[in-house]
């Protein structure tokens, strides 16, 4: 029988879901990744950043949500989520 251990991604302490947010996007490395998709970007919505939808996305695994609708639902009730995100402090709809 084979033993599978199960890795944390973060430390033994207990941190929040903002802190784990921030502690992702700060251990991603320097690219000029966001400058060439908003180069490519042609139609669609221009509310916000590539750089905010990425965030978003990546909150939205580290939150383990499963639906986009449910990241819009935690993006409208958390400011400092929105913050982090790059929406500021008015509502996403």
């Amino acid at each position: 029988m084979k033993i599978i251990t199960q890795l944390n991604l973060f430390e033994d302490h207990e941190m929040g879901d903002l802190e784990k947010i921030l502690t992702v996007l700060d251990g991603l490395p320097e690219t000029n990744l966001f400058q060439c998709l908003e180069e490519r970007r042609r139609h669609g919505r221009r509310d916000y950043s590539v750089q905010s939808y990425f965030i978003a996305y990546v909150s939205k695994f580290i939150l383990q949500l499963e639906t986009d609708q449910q990241l819009i639902r935690h993006l409208n009730m958390n400011s400092q989520l929105r913050q982090i995100c790059g929406a500021g402090q008015r509502k996403i709809g």
